[in-house]
């Protein structure tokens, strides 16, 4: 029985015939290689690595890190082509002609794919968070009328809140977020197997005590690139995942929530994510108490670099290949 592999440990076993395959003129243009690179000493499904110098004390090595994995694409991408080649690599070093000299199903079988909205500008995608704020309404007014703050170039934001105000059994702040990840880089033809949303928190706090939970929901901005005060109203209710306890989000670390509904992962545009308390969601006005709130405070994609930026993880798979496999190249798998 063939076993499926993660393609990091594709890349391993097969890393003598893809170095081969990047030191020749064809293998470079197979595999989207840049001509100017020197030897290459080293590929993954995200780099490659190539000798630059060699002076008399030192070798210089460099790498091109890649946020998405672009050689487990083109390889996938031109399977055919790439099984022609291999053939040449097994003939000359092995003196076997062999049908089908690497394993079709081992490396890309599974492919974890993470995506992270723009940081502003934004080209693609934005994130940020839209509210009824600094207001003093009943509960349906807050929740239900027209947005009137928005932010959406913010390091970090407070993206699901409810505030009470100090008059009885009014609030004064209601905010939900709004998260969009470019997904369109996974293959049309790939099953969506899984999907996890991570979010890092800088902050939190919670004195409205009869609401807990934080919900993640869709939500369908008027722009992809920006956020309007209308989009207040843009952010879904039903549950894409399982409501998550505000006591369970742990500052500076990532926070994975495991998505329940992968429709809403988009293989052609942007996935759009949204966030707001479970209250707000389904219309369950919490207990009031003077000056009371809940909210989480997430980092956003404006926040430098993307170490602590919302993200959106995908593990997608290509259809099976069946294929009668030479016994010989079972061995070691």
């Amino acid at each position: 029985m063939i076993k499926h592999l993660k393609d990091d440990k594709w890349f391993k076993q097969q890393q003598s015939l893809l170095l081969w395959m990047a030191n020749t003129k064809y293998g470079r243009d197979l595999l989207s290689i840049p001509k100017d690179y020197g030897r290459i000493i080293d590929i993954t499904k995200q780099h490659v690595t190539w000798l630059a110098d060699i002076q008399k004390d030192k070798i210089i090595k460099v790498s091109n890190f890649k946020s998405r994995a672009p050689y487990g694409k083109v390889i996938r991408e031109n399977w055919k082509e790439f099984q022609e080649y291999a053939k040449e690599y097994y003939r000359i070093f092995y003196r076997k002609p062999i049908l089908f000299p690497v394993i079709p199903v081992l490396g890309f079988a599974f492919t974890v794919s993470t995506f992270f909205p723009d940081a502003d500008p934004e080209t693609a995608t934005v994130d940020g968070r839209v509210g009824r704020s600094v207001v003093t309404e009943a509960w349906t007014t807050i929740r239900t009328s027209a947005g009137n703050s928005v932010q959406d170039a913010e390091t970090s934001g407070r993206s699901a809140w409810i505030q009470t105000s100090t008059t009885t059994d009014q609030f004064n702040e209601m905010w939900r977020g709004i998260y969009l990840f470019d997904t369109s880089s996974i293959p049309d033809t790939d099953t969506i197997d899984s999907a996890i949303w991570s979010l890092m928190t800088v902050d939190r706090a919670r004195t409205l005590l009869s609401t807990t939970n934080v919900r993640l929901t869709t939500s369908n901005p008027a722009s992809d690139t920006s956020l309007v005060t209308g989009d207040y109203a843009n952010v879904g209710t039903a549950a894409i995942a399982t409501d998550v306890a505000w006591d369970s989000f742990t500052n500076e670390v990532y926070n994975d929530i495991t998505l329940t509904d992968l429709t809403v992962i988009s293989k052609t545009g942007v996935t759009k994510l949204g966030t707001r308390m479970q209250a707000d969601a389904d219309d369950a006005q919490p207990t009031w108490g003077s000056d009371d709130q809940i909210y989480i405070q997430p980092y956003l994609a404006d926040n430098a670099g993307t170490t602590k930026d919302p993200k959106l993880a995908v593990t997608h798979s290509a259809a099976a290949v069946v294929a009668a496999v030479n016994h010989w190249l079972l061995m070691g798998v």
